[in-house]
């Protein structure tokens, strides 16, 4: 059975993290995307911090997928149940609030942890 991953990518503070983070997240998903050991989904934050769910990470992929509140990602992700969160979000409040997020969802994500 295939492990199931959630790209956590985008920003919700502005243009130019949201592009950073499409960039690692694009590296990532091509490096492992036709891995048949893995499952990806894609959730992404857009500035402003409405949510989707694309099905690329392409801007045409981006803007096509259906906007949503933080309340409803929420309630969309938890029936998904994923084994494992990668954070490819580049803004504080991508590397602490959205993160802490899947804590209290009780799904283990990818960091790196500096001594």
């Amino acid at each position: 059975m295939a492990l199931s991953v959630l790209v956590l990518v985008g920003s919700s503070v502005d243009e130019f993290h949201c592009d950073l983070s499409r960039v690692y997240a694009g590296g990532f998903l091509d490096a492992l995307g036709g891995d048949p050991a893995y499952r990806f989904e894609v959730a992404f934050v857009s500035p402003g911090g409405l949510w989707s769910f694309p099905g690329g990470i392409d801007a045409a992929s981006v803007s096509a997928a259906h906007q949503m509140s933080l309340a409803q990602a929420v309630e969309v992700m938890s029936s998904w149940h994923f084994d494992v969160m990668v954070p490819q979000m580049f803004c504080l409040p991508g590397m602490t609030t959205y993160r802490s997020l899947f804590d209290l969802l009780g799904v283990p994500y990818v960091a790196t942890v500096r001594t």
